[in-house]
């Protein structure tokens, strides 16, 4: 089993190496203000604007299936809220998937930024001076609430940048009920009990047992989405145990390793050997195609695919008997179980001058992501509350005894050693760093780069070349 930490550890290197950072560069660093005011309600009714991304399939009463993209959780929330805040009124933007990234990056460049936004901030927005600290609003009982790790990862340069909503950790998803209909079932074992045994190795071994290499194929990536980047290149190159930048987050080093190479390798000889991966640049939807009509067997994925099946299956839009193994991501031997070091999902308050508005946008950020009456919302929909009272919240659900939610909540958050930090993608501590990789449209390039090794067009060493060359050069550090 992986050496066992708390949630503390797992997150805290999110903030460090941010006092190298100081003696280099200066820095629009936005100092907090005073706590001059205590949380209070005025007179005059506050307008204040909140962009969010729809994210619930759950209605409000978190029992009723509503489907993908549903606004009622969140338009109740809102009038809740309300209610018990006559004096701040929310102007909601649901924003849809396809659009987010461009509206959300337009944002931040113009520096017209919503007073509440969903999201990670990184740590080149929290140093643009457009999102604003929250430090003189947070209170000991506040912090003192917030699991483990929590304040650390949200932290810049001694200032806390957001209010942590939910964990949403990520992980394989194996399908049980696939397996035992087309042959590799006994990996369900083999992983072990806590299930930190998914080696590549042993997607191989068993991958060949469950493919026919024409129409089923064990393992699934989508290449049209920017989980090429954050799984399909930070997560997977973590499992062989290679570091995506040095330790100070100012150069890209994975090139220089060889299991780099053997990493790429072995998806190429299991697009084109052993016939386990999906070939032919799948999509999304042709990964959700494959898994769903027991055609893939396993994908990356959060632990809201959970959510997603009880949602399609109380439509009657997947079979009843389905079931989904979570497990660790994979990885060699050598390298080990790992959960990916990513900050929990916030909210962060935009620039304004008006000091009656950042009150009210925190006050609702706060009380959206904190608050117990929203713990179950957050549950139900396939994540997982970021403070102590929240767990405690729902830990009698219904949903708390699903043997894969369980397994989350008591062993893959608290057992498993942490990867490299920020998800091993992202230059999470180092500001010029991300300044200039996220001015890269790292999503973009790392879809080419990888659709292009799919292909044929590039052998792995030659690809992992030629990312070192265009972000090392853009960063004007050794190539």
């Amino acid at each position: 089993m992986a050496q066992k930490i708390s949630r503390r550890t797992l997150l805290k290197s999110m903030a460090a190496g941010s006092a190298a950072l100081v003696g280099s560069q200066v820095l629009n660093v936005a100092a907090a203000p005073s706590r001059i005011r205590s949380l209070r309600q005025s007179s005059a009714v506050r307008e204040i604007s909140y962009w969010q991304p729809p994210i619930w399939r759950y209605g409000a009463d978190n029992t009723t299936v509503t489907g993908a993209g549903s606004d009622d959780w969140i338009n109740d929330a809102v009038s809740r809220f309300e209610a018990a805040h006559p004096d701040i009124k929310v102007n909601l933007e649901l924003i849809p998937w396809d659009t987010w990234g461009q509206k959300t990056a337009t944002a931040f460049s113009s520096g017209q930024v919503p007073n509440v936004l969903y999201g990670n901030f990184t740590a080149d927005e929290a140093m643009s001076g457009v999102i604003d600290p929250v430090d003189d609003f947070l209170t000991k009982d506040m912090t003192d609430n917030w699991l483990p790790g929590m304040k650390e990862a949200l932290t810049i340069f001694g200032h806390v940048y957001a209010v942590p909503a939910f964990v949403n950790p990520d992980m394989a998803a194996l399908s049980k009920t696939a397996l035992e209909a087309h042959g590799g079932a006994d990996i369900l074992k083999a992983i072990g009990d806590h299930r930190d045994g998914l080696t590549f190795d042993l997607m191989d071994q068993y991958g060949k047992e469950f493919g026919d290499g024409t129409s089923r194929y064990f393992f699934g990536i989508p290449t049209d989405h920017s989980s090429v980047l954050y799984w399909g290149f930070g997560a997977w190159l973590n499992g062989w145990g290679v570091q995506f930048w040095d330790d100070a987050q100012e150069r890209f080093i994975a090139h220089e390793n060889d299991n780099s190479v053997k990493a790429f390798q072995w998806l190429l000889d299991a697009q084109n050997t052993s016939k386990t991966l999906i070939p032919n640049l799948p999509k999304w939807s042709d990964v959700d195609n494959f898994y769903w009509n027991l055609n893939a067997a396993m994908r990356i994925q959060w632990p809201g695919i959970q959510t997603e099946l009880e949602t399609a299956q109380a439509a009657g839009q997947a079979q009843k008997d389905f079931e989904i193994v979570l497990a660790g991501h994979p990885h060699t031997k050598e390298a080990g179980a790992f959960i990916t070091n990513n900050p929990p999902v916030q909210y962060t308050i935009g620039r304004t001058d008006n000091p009656d508005l950042r009150e009210a946008a925190f006050t609702f950020a706060n009380w959206l992501a904190t608050d117990d009456s929203n713990a179950t919302g957050w549950f139900v929909n396939g994540f997982f509350p970021s403070t102590k009272s929240g767990l405690k919240k729902v830990a009698d659900h219904p949903f708390a005894a699903d043997p894969n939610r369980k397994w989350v909540l008591e062993d893959y958050l608290v057992n498993y050693k942490p990867g490299f930090a920020g998800g091993n993608w992202s230059p999470s501590t180092n500001a010029r760093t991300a300044k200039i990789f996220n001015s890269l449209s790292p999503f973009d390039f790392f879809m080419q780069e990888f659709q292009s090794l799919l292909l044929g067009q590039k052998a792995p060493a030659d690809m992992l070349q030629e990312i070192a060359q265009k972000v090392n050069s853009a960063l004007g550090v050794k190539v």
